[in-house]
């Protein structure tokens, strides 16, 4: 006996662009799968199939096509993000100047920061999805916050999806760890 979770999705026809080969046996591509399931999946399960599809890297979000608005929502943070330059203009923009002086780019011990709170002995780190998303950059981004913690600094990191979606979060979050009240 089958519930319905349990069987398969059927269609007469698809356009090629939703057809690829997989070791010979043609498949729907990932951007058509992710559209045909949504419906059929909890909010949960669907984000877990998107991330899983990221760390495989096979996710790419230019490729789905009119997504149904609830996928359209899930993948909203997948997409194609600034570069490092990016980050730090938006960055900048939310600064105000009543925020303690900091300098970009500066070194602290070994390592060069994104942004550095010198009197607050705080850093921000501004992570782009292109350079942090490896492993090996995993696992350095954290070496090097250990480091930093060592040497009496804190560091606090800031992703170019929170800057775009939670600036006074951020913000506020800054502003309490240096310490700095509310203007």
């Amino acid at each position: 006996m089958h519930d319905e979770d349990d069987r398969g999705h059927r269609t007469r026809s698809l356009p090629p662009e939703d057809v690829t080969a997989i070791r010979g046996i043609p498949v729907t591509t990932l951007a058509r799968a992710l559209s045909d399931c949504t419906p059929n999946l909890t909010d949960q399960q669907l984000a877990r199939c998107i991330h899983e599809a990221d760390v495989l890297r096979i996710l790419d979000v230019a490729t789905i096509t009119n997504p149904p608005p609830r996928l359209a929502a899930l993948i909203a943070g997948h997409g194609p993000q600034p570069a490092h330059e990016g980050l730090e203009t938006l960055f900048v923009r939310l600064l105000t100047p009543d925020l303690p002086p900091r300098l970009f780019n500066a070194h602290v011990g070994p390592y060069e920061v994104d942004v550095l709170f010198p009197a607050e002995r705080v850093i921000v780190e501004l992570d782009d999805v292109l350079t942090h998303r490896t492993a090996r950059a995993f696992q350095s981004d954290r070496a090097k916050d250990a480091a930093l913690a060592a040497l009496g600094y804190g560091a606090l990191r800031v992703t170019w999806q929170r800057l775009m979606q939670e600036p006074a979060l951020v913000i506020a979050q800054l502003r309490a760890t240096l310490g700095s009240p509310a203007p």
